[in-house]
């Protein structure tokens, strides 16, 4: 016999928050685990549940039921798992400035949907560079949003080079738009690239080449590559893409192989001087 289903106290989804970061807020305001409740929601329940992310049916219901709010509502907060979007436990980047309204408005602070896409480093809503908080539960959005606005008309230039060319990689290999016919390569040969640029350490089993980026001194912040040495476990280049955490990393390797696909790029958009020599 199903249980009956518990309700939670918390607010339901803020605009374009995912479901994860709902049930988020749930596991801390009662001290438990994301994973502990998402099961004890759904104890004795007939029907498969789903994933948090995605849900069935009849664990979408039990999910309104929980916060209070019809099913249909919480449709538009799925976000299906997809080779286009961050793995799960890698979406920890944010925009401050959407942190810093959900404050102003009295809202918790929620997870966007909009901020997974593993090909996009840049809120769509503000139009500035998501970043990865030191402190998640108590981030500095103070210095953070005072950090996006030093930057000037060349810094911001150079992020939605990169911006630019993530969107148009994303929509040629999961939308089915045309590769630009002046660039340089194929979607799929971009995509083989970012993998090569971010995790292979040559011959000397250093660093990859992303941490080659010589980024401007305001968007150091911004765009960085490890300075060690990572192995890459797995055959699957691009599943270990989809876990990067950090955006920096992402954006210096589409930097990088922007600077490789798109041609008569100015030198003033360079990421600097990277060895490219049997790679590309």
């Amino acid at each position: 016999m199903e249980q009956a289903t518990p309700r939670w106290w918390v607010s339901p989804p803020g605009p374009d928050e995912s479901l994860r970061s709902c049930l988020a807020r749930a596991a801390t305001l009662y001290e438990s685990e994301p994973g502990e409740l998402w099961s004890q929601l759904h104890a004795g329940a007939q029907q498969p549940a789903g994933t948090v992310d995605d849900p069935s049916c009849p664990a979408l219901q039990r999910l309104g039921l929980a916060l209070g709010v019809p099913a249909p509502s919480l449709r538009p907060h799925r976000l299906p798992d997809s080779p286009a979007l961050l793995a799960p436990q890698a979406r920890m980047a944010i925009c401050p400035a959407c942190w810093a309204e959900d404050d102003a408005a009295g809202r918790p602070r929620g997870y966007r949907r909009s901020w997974s896409h593993v090909l996009r480093t840049i809120c769509p809503v503000h139009h500035a560079p998501l970043i990865l908080p030191r402190d998640r539960l108590n981030p500095d959005l103070a210095s953070a949003l005072g950090a996006q606005a030093a930057l000037d008309d060349h810094d911001r230039e150079i992020l939605e080079l990169i911006e630019r060319f993530g969107t148009a990689l994303e929509a040629s290999l999961f939308e089915d738009t045309l590769w630009p016919a002046d660039w340089q390569g194929s979607p799929h040969f971009a995509r083989e690239w970012l993998t090569r640029v971010t995790f292979d350490p040559g011959d000397t089993r250093g660093p990859p080449l992303i941490a080659n980026v010589s980024a401007p001194r305001a968007l150091a912040g911004f765009i960085r590559g490890p300075r060690h040495y990572r192995e890459l476990r797995g055959a699957d280049g691009w599943e270990a893409f989809r876990h990067l955490v950090d955006p920096c990393e992402r954006r210096a390797a589409l930097w990088i192989v922007a600077w490789q696909a798109m041609p008569a790029l100015p030198v003033s958009v360079s990421p600097g001087w990277i060895d490219m020599k049997g790679l590309f």
